[in-house]
């Protein structure tokens, strides 16, 4: 124990279990604060305060009180949480010992921050899918968008396509990061994630408000901590390999036209991890494998060739009469190392190999597998080296770098050479067969990101300023060959074809640069979090050349780098209020602006080379149902090929257009700790956001109309720019109440509400767990169908559950024992119109 100045009043607070810092390993801005006084409640200025954890680089931190009496160590290292130790120290004696074990405090009088932490064995128990979206849905307060399977994902039957986080109606922004380093791809808008690997990560951390300025970004951060080994070895190990299934298939469905619904063959989860030491004290090594992957029945998705089938099909499709299988798997492995370089020295690095392999994307009722196609993604990678360094104990150093490469291919299946790899459509029937429509497609896509950071921390101050730099470029490839057409019949008549401008190469990329200043200062029951952030962002699109095809010559575009750079201040600003001056109630306000994030997509806004179809009548002249280019009627398109929008035409810039994002976030939450195991949380929140728009406008300075249309056809003598379009609106009420209540020593329930208001979609998880000889888990979600502008959306509902049998004695997660537990899930599924 240290010891303090013998002329002063010293203490020493001993932190030798605090959950959160031994949980989680590698994320910003979370410690430990307080307030150290004398048995008269007398507040000691001066006294030296020391922590010791696992998770310190050091081993222990010290901080010496203000003239308040208040200190704070600040662990970069772990998650957003503040937690709040309070010493008091009697009269005349040098030092004192406090030991916080168990649970973190519920509330957070620290920070103005919405997060949600889902530790380790919350994810191992809960019954959905293994991904970082799927666990993100569980939370209130946040839906997902996009991916397969409605987006909903039991037991992993829908994580083999990434899906986009959504919280109380913000913009879909995403932010990845990896022990405070940001990593994903800077496709589209910027928001693709890799398919990262569950076994890697001791916690999740989502914040969905008042995000801090070290983040230029809204929407939702989701952070994720790796584990990384330690001075003693210590393995893992997890089989799941029984998919179960009911369903919900009627003799009303029957008659409607479904033949038969999707099935679930097959689902497993395998991963083996080990860690420890290289070289105690100094070196220490951390590697999971994981192979996981699945095989499922699509419904209504039938080979329309028998012969295609007997000759191209797989075993398992052959076997369900020629139904369609989407098979997937996913094969990923992560070694990573710390070095304890010298005490105040940390470096740490992690490279994570991800091949995911689709066999039959774009599967779906309607269309024949070989119209589907096989995605793989063998050569993507991420990679992160990070430094960090208490300089001395007010003075924390953190920089570091990371790389995301994604690589994937899209080919044709064999079975489309048995259709001359030419791709069908009937637009009556809604059918699709031969050669997959969208043809090749090859893409590679890198992005490097570079950050520094430095932190003063004082007793009531924790002042942070740091410089990021991103810089993104991709190569991609569109060729519909050899035929550069589509076949489309209209019940079963030969109607149309549609053109393309294939092949294309595509060669954008962009560059973004960020300065932020952070800071927290806490006067008695006051936290205020100001901050303020400043960004910049430059696209631009490289040298690119088209080959000819049959349709259109040659092209060549030479590279264009005088696009508009944004550059943005982006103003935060928190309050929390310490309501009681005991910890347990707080009242927060924030009011912040952020940009939208931003990826390739915005240089593509200006390429002239991009990819787009034109329709054209088709006269089968010869019966043959085969389209010959003497059949082809003329294009649609003015000029089609040289001037038209995306097919040789420059889109032009509107001077006055500002980088979409939300012009201000205004939001206001109270926490209240119930007791020792609940808490209860409501929240207002609304953002105010504008996007940008591909417009039409009328040529010349004296005309005018905007059509505020994204795939308008051109017109002739109007070109395309490129303006914002109007500020959106939305108010998001929400109450949430999360509640832990212990009974009779061998039961937990969990119970979480969120209530929006109508007409905003809405989403209400609820929790129920038994621990001990038998544990259940239920999740119930239900998405409602909103009035007015969420007219199209559908009422989804998911019940799954999961139970485990208690075999001998032996924890799952500790591989020295003798025994293994059983799992045994349950799930279903049910969406309707």
């Amino acid at each position: 124990m240290r010891r303090g100045n013998p002329h002063l009043i010293g203490a020493a607070v001993l932190v030798s279990c605090l959950t959160l810092a031994a949980q989680a390993a590698a994320q910003q801005g979370s410690g430990i604060a307080g307030v150290v006084r004398d048995d008269s409640g007398a507040v000691l200025p001066g006294v030296t305060v020391e922590a010791a954890s696992p998770a310190l680089i050091e081993k222990t931190r010290s901080a010496i009180t203000d003239g308040a009496g208040q200190y704070k160590i600040v662990n970069e290292l772990t998650t957003n949480f503040t937690a709040q130790v309070n010493a008091d120290l009697k009269v005349g004696a040098l030092e004192e010992s406090v030991t916080v074990s168990g649970a973190s405090p519920l509330v957070d009088v620290q920070s103005a921050q919405v997060s949600q932490q889902v530790t380790r064995p919350v994810l191992d128990a809960i019954p959905t899918g293994r991904s970082v979206q799927a666990i993100g849905k569980v939370l209130p307060g946040i839906t997902t968008s996009g991916g397969e399977r409605g987006g909903v994902d039991v037991g992993g039957t829908a994580g083999f396509q990434s899906v986009t986080l959504n919280s109380h109606g913000s913009r879909g922004d995403n932010v990845y990061q990896i022990d405070g380093m940001t990593v994903q791809s800077g496709i589209g808008n910027g928001t693709a994630a890799q398919y990262y690997n569950d076994g890697q990560f001791e916690e999740y951390t989502y914040t969905t408000s008042a995000i801090p300025a070290e983040v230029a970004y809204g929407g939702v951060r989701i952070q994720m901590t790796s584990k990384e080994g330690g001075n003693a070895f210590h393995g893992y190990g997890l089989a799941q390999i029984e998919p179960w299934q009911t369903s919900n298939f009627t003799t009303d469905l029957e008659k409607a036209g479904l033949r038969v619904p999707d099935g679930v063959m097959e689902l497993w989860d395998t991963q083996v991890s080990l860690g420890g030491p290289i070289k105690k004290d100094r070196l220490w090594f951390f590697t999971v494998h994981r192979y996981n992957g699945g095989n499922f029945l699509v419904g209504n998705s039938f080979y329309r060739d028998q012969a295609v089938c007997d000759q191209f099909g797989t075993d398992a499709e052959r076997a369900h009469g020629c139904q369609g299988v989407d098979d997937n798997y996913e094969l990923s492995n992560v070694a990573r190392l710390t070095w304890q370089a010298t005490k105040n020295h940390k470096i740490a690095g992690f490279y994570s190999k991800e091949n995911k392999q689709r066999g039959h994307r774009e599967l779906a009722a309607g269309v024949s597998p070989e119209s589907s196609t096989p995605q793989d993604m063998r050569l993507s990678y991420s990679a992160a080296l990070k430094w960090q360094a208490p300089l001395t104990n007010k003075l924390l150093w953190d920089a570091g770098v990371s790389q995301y490469f994604l690589n994937y291919t899209f080919t044709y299946l064999p079975g489309a050479a048995a259709y001359q790899n030419l791709g069908y459509q009937d637009l009556t029937l809604s059918t699709r067969w031969g050669a997959r429509p969208g043809g090749l497609f090859h893409r590679n896509n890198y992005k490097r990101y570079y950050s520094a950071s430095l932190a003063y921390v004082t007793g009531s101050h924790a002042l942070k300023g740091g410089v990021q730099y991103n810089h993104a470029v991709e190569d991609s490839y569109y060729n519909v060959d050899p035929w550069h057409m589509v076949a489309q019949f209209r019940a079963g008549a030969a109607s149309s074809v549609l053109v393309d401008n294939t092949p294309v190469f595509n060669k954008p990329g962009h560059d973004e640069s960020g300065l932020f200043f952070q800071d927290s200062w806490t006067l008695k029951r006051l936290t205020i979090n100001p901050g303020i952030r400043y960004d910049w962002f430059h696209p631009w699109v490289a040298e690119q050349t088209a080959p000819a095809s049959p349709w259109l010559p040659e092209r060549h575009f030479a590279a264009i780098d005088d696009m508009l750079s944004f550059k943005n201040w982006s103003p935060r600003f928190g309050v929390i209020y310490n309501l009681l001056g005991n910890g347990k109630t707080a009242l927060k306000a924030n009011v912040g602006k952020y940009v939208a994030i931003m990826g390739n997509g915005q240089a593509d806004l200006y390429n002239p080379l991009g990819v787009l179809t034109d329709q054209r009548t088709w006269r089968d002249i010869n019966g043959d149902l085969f389209p010959q280019y003497n059949e082809v009627g003329p294009s649609t398109l003015s000029n089609f090929g040289t001037r038209a929008p995306r097919f040789g035409h420059r889109r032009l810039l509107s001077p006055d257009v500002l980088r979409p994002g939300a012009d201000g976030e205004h939001a206001g939450e109270r926490e209240h700790r119930l007791h020792a195991r609940a808490d209860s949380r409501s929240a207002r929140r609304r953002p105010d956001d504008h996007r940008l728009q591909p417009q039409s406008r009328e040529a010349g300075p004296d005309q005018s109309g905007r059509y505020n249309v994204e795939d308008q056809p051109p017109v002739l003598g109007r070109h395309r720019s490129v303006g914002n379009g109007p500020v959106w609106r939305g108010r998001s009420p929400v109450r949430r109440c999360v509640v832990w209540r212990q009974l009779a020593g061998s039961v937990r329930r969990r119970r979480s509400e969120l209530h929006r208001k109508p007409g905003d979609p809405g989403l209400g998880p609820a929790v129920l767990q038994a621990v001990g000889a038998m544990e259940a888990v239920v999740q119930v979600r239900r998405l409602h169908a909103a009035a007015s502008r969420y007219a199209g959306q559908r009422d989804a509902q998911q019940l799954s559950g999961q139970f485990r049998e208690r075999h001998l004695r032996c924890h799952p997660r500790d591989l020295s024992g003798a025994g293994a537990d059983v799992h045994h899930r349950a799930a279903r599924r049910s969406v309707e119109p």
